[in-house]
């Protein structure tokens, strides 16, 4: 099987069973892939060719979309008829022209549009994570977070009736929150924030009730890494420091 095919392949199982990378049929396609694009990296004498994406900064750079499922906890059936949502991003650009070690670094933002379900309807949202990314060896990408934003994904003053369910669902459930809490319970919360600040200076999420968004910052943010079992001028695979397979398309270079 050439490469193409099993790009393609592997692909279209992917698609077929909504973007789930831990489908038994997903893990084998890409597998195959993964298999065929190493034959193809050896040399006339069946020694392989050093293979370092990760070094490469051009070959990373850019938007791409992903298509795969995020397993985030409490996620929802999906009933989307194995449609993927083109509107998840992952950016790398912004180039820092001041950091010399390693080879390259750069801003690595993650954007996931959502919709979360209330008792009385669904919130349009967007989840954004802020970090770094940067060459660790020459098929691994170090990444770091360090704050993050949820926000509203449509517009507040065309969209009065999302508005207002949105102030009912965070600005009233904090304070609703926050009253039934018992004394024990915020010495325990507070106890928590303060180890997670030592830990990872991480400070309890900030929110913003005019503009209706939710803020988290890490001090000292500890640092993951994203292994690339298979990347071209389209299409990118990484599995993470967690095991999460991730599966992107180059949307703009």
């Amino acid at each position: 099987m050439k490469i193409l095919d099993a790009k393609e392949s592997f692909k279209r199982l992917l698609i077929q069973h909504k973007g789930g990378a831990t489908h038994p049929e997903v893990n084998a396609a890409l597998e195959q892939l993964v298999q065929i694009a190493a034959k193809d990296r050896e040399g006339v004498d069946n020694i392989a060719q050093e293979w370092s994406p990760a070094r490469s900064l051009d070959a990373n750079k850019g938007v791409w979309r992903s298509i795969t499922t995020p397993p985030f906890p409490g996620k929802l059936p999906d009933d989307s008829d194995g449609k993927i949502d083109e509107s998840d991003e992952v950016t790398i650009g912004s180039w820092d022209s001041a950091v010399d070690q390693p080879e390259w670094k750069q801003t690595y933002t993650i954007q996931v549009m959502m919709e979360i379900e209330t008792p009385s309807g669904k919130l349009p949202a967007k989840l954004t994570n802020l970090g770094r990314c940067f060459p660790k060896s020459a098929a691994q990408l170090g990444v770091i977070f360090s704050s993050g934003i949820l926000e509203p994904s449509f517009e507040l003053s065309k969209n009065s009736a999302l508005a207002a369910l949105w102030k009912e669902t965070f600005d009233d459930g904090i304070a609703k929150e926050q009253e039934a809490e018992s004394f024990v319970s915020r010495i325990k919360s507070m106890i928590t924030y303060k180890v997670l600040d030592g830990m990872m200076g991480l400070k309890p999420p900030s929110y913003d009730c005019v503009n209706f968004t939710q803020t988290y910052k890490i001090g000292r943010p500890y640092a993951g890494h994203l292994d690339i079992l298979y990347l071209d001028e389209e299409l990118r695979v990484t599995r993470g420091n967690k095991g999460t397979i991730v599966v992107a398309e180059r949307v703009v270079g």
